[in-house]
């Protein structure tokens, strides 16, 4: 079971810490809290670290998952990174889930590495 290790701010984006076996259910609690932390920080964007995670998500899960956040959260501008672990699969799984949500119209990006992430969201939108 996935859990939230930790929230914290930083002057350009707030971040979510996640950690442990994401399945369906984890992977939409997740998605809530992406959702409240946008509406607590409506100006700032969003990192999600989920390097200290496996995945149990198929591609139609997936999908659900960004349709899911696309009609809670219609109105986000902001940019939102994911950082995965540096494994072929998850890059490959993540990328997936990347275009369904620019698909849906958001700023959104995966990493890697965290400087890369955090300097991307750190830049001028």
């Amino acid at each position: 079971m996935g859990q939230i290790e930790e929230i914290y701010q930083h002057k350009k984006f707030v971040g979510q810490k996640v950690t442990g076996i994401l399945d369906p259910d984890d992977a939409n609690s997740i998605a809530r809290q992406i959702i409240n932390l946008a509406y607590l920080f409506p100006d700032k964007n969003i990192l999600v670290d989920l390097r200290e995670t496996t995945v149990s998500l198929d591609f139609l899960q997936q999908m659900n998952l960004a349709m899911e956040i696309g009609e809670i959260l219609p109105v986000f501008k902001n940019k939102v990174a994911h950082l995965v672990p540096d494994d072929e699969k998850r890059l490959s799984f993540a990328r997936q889930f990347e275009s369904c949500m620019i698909l849906k119209g958001y700023s959104y990006k995966v990493f890697n590495n965290f400087d890369q992430a955090t300097e991307w969201l750190s830049e001028p939108f």
